[in-house]
């Protein structure tokens, strides 16, 4: 994300965006601001989002899963880049790694299965990537895709 704005935070815009749209009033800036940063996001992932069609749009998901759920996944995705790019011990960095990573994929299962979706096709989809690295970059990206998505569906 860009350095002046957390990943928490565009949420909380994403979910004002929604709420404004719902009343009738479409904030065409904001709404590009938080598509740019969800896009930004997705290529700080540096990897292609594993195959997840989520119908729902932004405010079901928030509905469905909860503002704070989203929020804290996003912190920990952004946590998850710092850690897939950084340089601590390779035993911590992979098991700090590996539970993040499981951390957003249990939201991301969470999402699709509010959708309609079998939860499980999150981690094969994710258990069929290579590395532990190429794992959570997936996750961070389809995290910042189906948030996308859902924000273009609504509106």
């Amino acid at each position: 994300m860009g350095s002046s704005v957390s990943a928490s935070k565009v949420v909380d815009k994403a979910s004002i965006v929604t709420a404004l749209n719902g009343l009738g009033l479409t904030e065409e800036n904001l709404k590009k601001e938080v598509e740019d940063e969800l896009l930004e996001f997705m290529l700080k992932a540096n990897a292609m989002p594993i195959n997840l069609e989520v119908s729902s749009t932004f405010s079901e998901i928030i509905e469905n899963v909860g503002q704070t759920v989203l929020e804290e996944a996003a912190e920990r995705a952004e946590v998850l880049l710092e850690l897939v790019n950084g340089n601590l011990s390779e035993e911590l960095r992979a098991k700090l790694i590996s539970l993040l990573t499981s951390d957003v994929a249990d939201v991301l299962a969470l999402i699709y299965e509010s959708a309609g979706g079998d939860p499980s096709e999150v981690y094969v989809e994710l258990a069929n990537m290579g590395t532990l690295e190429e794992k959570a970059r997936a996750a961070v990206a389809t995290f910042a895709k189906v948030l996308l998505d859902s924000v273009r569906k609504e509106m």
